[in-house]
């Protein structure tokens, strides 16, 4: 079984893959070679997640994932142009998927930064799209044949800071 956030990163790949004007160059990978013809292109990833206990029986915690998508594109005129257009369309296809099909409980979109680079002979530039994902991952239990088996348990009833009894418990086995 893949963890959540791979199924999430995928999820999200899926969506975009062909429907942008990156169209197949969509990876669900911060680090990807990306060179001219490779452009534009689209990387998803994960920036940060926080979690909290959830319950305990199943043992799940609530995470919220902060996912990143990162539109590059090079142009030599209009490169603002192209970079509003490619992360509008990130945009309008992932809001469109609120839940990415009930994957998850919620995608919020949060923030984005823009980067310019003019070290080539093209202009290149990038900006990362941030969204807010909760969802509810399941906690991974030790496998129960590998547990000590329980076999007693040594009580002190404390009352008032002195011990006033003391039990000592056998379980049948």
């Amino acid at each position: 079984m893949l963890p959540k956030r791979t199924e999430i990163r995928r999820k999200v790949s899926e969506i975009l893959k062909g429907k942008t004007d990156a169209g197949g160059n969509v990876f669900a990978s911060a680090v990807y070679p990306l060179d001219e013809d490779a452009l534009p292109a689209l990387l998803i990833y994960a920036r940060h997640e926080r979690s909290e206990r959830w319950t305990d029986s199943p043992p799940q915690d609530k995470r919220k994932l902060d996912l990143v998508v990162q539109c590059f594109v090079m142009s030599e005129w209009d490169l603002d142009d192209k970079l509003d257009t490619l992360s509008e369309q990130v945009a309008t296809l992932l809001n469109a998927y609120g839940a990415l099909d009930g994957l998850v409980e919620s995608m919020e979109y949060r923030e984005c930064n823009f980067r310019y680079s003019d070290d080539g002979e093209i202009p290149a530039g990038s900006v990362e799209m941030q969204w807010e994902i909760t969802y509810i991952a399941d906690v991974e239990r030790e496998d129960p044949s590998e547990l000590v088996p329980f076999e007693r348990s040594h009580v002190d009833y404390n009352m008032s800071g002195t011990i006033a009894a003391e039990d000592m418990i056998e379980l049948p086995q």
